[in-house]
């Protein structure tokens, strides 16, 4: 099952959540499942993105699966979105995002949509710079 969102210690996808005891603890297994861990896979795109806070989270390679946050990732309030699912994003207002996903959901935020739309350029970049090997 692909999940679209993480929040709360809950796996949001379009016909339900899952809860978790852990946001960073369920993404480092999942980053353990395709031969690396979290902070592996943070230091790495840290490096190549040349970027500190926010970083986008490489689960495979392969896949090219690529979760990002929101806001800090040890932000209580965090919420990461799975790049890879998002289909498109628009502007309510100034502090309120919807988000579109591929398989038909919606889903609002309440962030401005510059940081969406920083977050999907920061995963691009990063897809970029892995096809440059």
């Amino acid at each position: 099952m692909k999940y679209l969102i993480i929040k709360d210690n809950k796996l949001i996808n379009k016909s339900k959540s899952e809860e978790i005891n852990n946001s960073l603890q369920f993404l480092n297994e999942l980053c353990i499942k395709h031969g690396s861990t979290y902070k592996g896979r943070i230091d790495a795109c840290k490096r190549l993105l040349n970027i500190n806070q926010k970083v986008p989270l490489l689960i495979s390679e392969l896949t090219l699966e690529i979760w990002f946050p929101i806001l800090s990732a040890k932000n209580k309030d965090n919420i990461w979105l799975n790049y890879n699912e998002i289909l498109s994003y628009k502007a309510i207002d100034n502090n309120k995002t919807i988000i579109k996903f591929k398989n038909g959901y919606r889903y609002e935020i309440e962030y401005n949509s510059r940081i969406i739309k920083n977050q999907m350029l920061r995963c691009d970049e990063l897809i970029n710079k892995l096809n440059q090997k």
